[in-house]
């Protein structure tokens, strides 16, 4: 799991990094990172669909968790403008106002 939660962080970082809006580079770090860490899970677990369920659940939590922490954190770069909460965690709050 913890293998699973680290390539979730690095993922974050590669986004962060390269701010990818390549379909082939989407698919890759968000479907093919998980389903290469699904053999490693699926060693501890009862079935294979719980661990794939398992592993992708976790792998989407940790860099949606991720990106909201760094959203949130004072190291992002616009952490120094105030602003609603809504607005610096998620896009979809502009979205909603208009």
């Amino acid at each position: 799991m913890l293998s699973v939660v680290a390539a979730s962080l690095a993922t974050h970082l590669i986004f962060k990094r390269t701010e990818t809006h390549n379909p082939v580079h989407l698919i890759v770090l968000l479907l093919g990172i998980p389903t290469l860490l699904t053999p490693l899970v699926a060693r501890h677990s009862s079935s294979i669909l719980s661990a794939v369920f398992t592993t992708f659940a976790t792998f989407w939590a940790t860099l949606g968790a991720s990106i909201v922490v760094y959203r949130l954190s004072p190291f992002h770069p616009l952490a120094k403008y105030p602003g609603p909460l809504l607005c610096r965690v998620s896009k979809m709050y502009m979205a909603f106002l208009s």
